[in-house]
């Protein structure tokens, strides 16, 4: 992420920053943290941002300075008392663990502590768990450990007992439309907050071409309601690649048109409606609710065994019109 906007601590998240800064400054910050909250809502940024406190050289101050010689060294990435392991990318695995404990277990190369940053720990396997849950009964001196997870994520509860929680918010969707106007897009994403309206996430679709395929989904759903495109057509884009995006777009599709019926206004609804309402008339609310279960329950699935997607949805949107 390199847009300025992006990498620099959102306002939604100045209450949480200030929080930790206080203790801090009052020298009662613990040394393991629990960031919990949506994933895309920038828990990632306020991470990064406390650990950039914690090793700024003018301890005194609750939020780093931004010159010392230490800042300059973060702003850089290049920190050498910063440890960061990404569970977005993947299981993050025992032999990581025992190799940044290592690492943190002598005296600090510049900076007078040393910090550990797991973003979306829940990706830890268990023996990495159990590595992490050592290091934090028995922490090695001067060392800070931040843990993000989704407020839904399954991090194991003894790590997360040894952790301080911070229960981050939830942006209004004022706060993201006014985020979205200091990042340079070529593409709008305000017609896919339907999807989700975690701003990260939708910079990342809209960064990686993937919002150009939400885009297409409710006007695709309403034609093969009304019969005048095939569910061949419909998927013709899928391949192991967006599959899952496939999936996540049904189900929030669904969810969306779950809200509607109850009268409630929904994200995009100018974009979205001629599909809820197609789906309302055509299937009715019993058949969307039970549609939208097992979408949830074929996800579930997918993360389990090795389905071919393109044959699992071709199948539910069969079942559409059953």
């Amino acid at each position: 992420m390199s847009d300025l906007t992006v990498t620099k601590l959102p306002k939604w998240l100045d209450a949480s920053q200030l929080e930790i800064a206080t203790l801090k400054a009052n020298q009662a910050l613990s040394h393991a943290l629990l960031l919990m909250g949506k994933d895309g809502g920038g828990q990632h940024v306020l991470a990064k941002q406390i650990a950039i406190d914690i090793l700024c050289d003018q301890k005194h101050l609750n939020k780093a300075c931004g010159e010392c010689h230490s800042c300059r060294l973060n702003l850089s990435s290049t920190h050498p008392d910063l440890h960061y392991l990404d569970g977005t990318e993947g299981t993050i695995k025992v032999d990581q663990i025992r190799q940044v404990i290592t690492k943190v277990a002598t005296s600090p190369q510049v900076s007078h502590a040393k910090v550990v940053v797991l973003a979306q720990a829940a990706s830890m396997n268990i023996n990495a768990s159990n590595a992490v849950l050592k290091a934090l009964e028995e922490p090695p001196k001067g060392t800070f450990f931040i843990l993000t997870a989704d407020a839904s994520s399954q991090l194991i509860a003894t790590v997360r007992s040894r952790c301080l929680l911070v229960t981050l918010p939830q942006p209004t969707v004022q706060q993201v439309e006014e985020w979205f106007e200091g990042v340079e897009l070529e593409d709008d994403v305000a017609s896919i907050m339907w999807v989700t309206q975690q701003p990260y996430t939708l910079y990342q679709m809209a960064k990686s071409g993937r919002s150009l395929l939400y885009k297409d989904i409710p006007e695709n759903v309403k034609q093969y309601l009304n019969g005048s495109m095939s569910a061949d057509l419909v998927l013709s884009k899928l391949d192991s690649k967006n599959s899952a995006d496939y999936v996540f777009a049904f189900s929030a599709l669904l969810h969306q048109c779950i809200y509607y019926s109850t009268g409630a206004l929904v994200p995009s609804q100018n974009d979205i409606q001629p599909a809820l309402d197609a789906l309302l008339m055509r299937l009715g609310i019993h058949k969307v609710m039970d549609c939208f279960t097992r979408l949830q329950s074929l996800n579930n699935k997918t993360q389990k065994t090795n389905l071919n997607l393109q044959i699992q949805l071709k199948s539910e949107l069969i079942y559409w019109l059953s």
